[in-house]
């Protein structure tokens, strides 16, 4: 796995006000955030693999 990039780091600042104490996004986020946090996954998701096991 790799380190986060700097816009992965911006995303995550991003996101965290609006996750809640299990890490999960809260009902009331607004929709750039939703939007912002499915990029996210779906970045660290192609770095995941793109691992050579």
């Amino acid at each position: 796995m790799r380190f986060p990039t700097k816009e992965e780091n911006m995303m995550m600042k991003a996101i965290k006000p609006y996750l809640d104490e299990h890490c999960k996004l809260k009902e009331d986020a607004p929709d750039e955030i939703k939007e912002l946090a499915e990029k996210l996954r779906e970045s660290f998701e192609d770095a995941a693999c793109q691992h050579p096991f």
